[in-house]
């Protein structure tokens, strides 16, 4: 609702978290809270190894460990489309020049 939905409350955290969680025991493999603090919920986590593929926090790009379109850990091809490098990425709202 921090848009255009200001008459409406927002989404409480644990009820993301609660889908998020449901999300995976339907095994769905990339599954993130988005626009929210908190690493471990807004990052993307390898599903074979487990370990950090993108870091987020709320708008930040922390970590980043996706290369060749694949985990940089195991080598676990990464469903998606990723560059080899991370983005800036950040809270500043900046207008766009085209």
């Amino acid at each position: 609702p921090d848009y255009k939905m200001l008459e409406h409350s927002q989404t409480p955290l644990e009820t993301l978290k609660k889908a998020r969680s449901i999300a995976f025991s339907k095994s769905l493999r990339y599954v993130f809270t988005g626009n929210v603090h908190g690493k471990k919920e807004a990052s993307t986590y390898c599903h074979k190894c487990k370990k950090c593929l993108i870091e987020r926090n709320w708008y930040t790009v922390g970590e980043y460990h996706v290369k060749n379109g694949e985990c940089e850990y195991c080598k676990t091809p990464v469903s998606g489309h990723f560059e080899d490098t991370k983005g800036s990425w950040n809270a500043s709202h900046k207008p766009l020049k085209l």
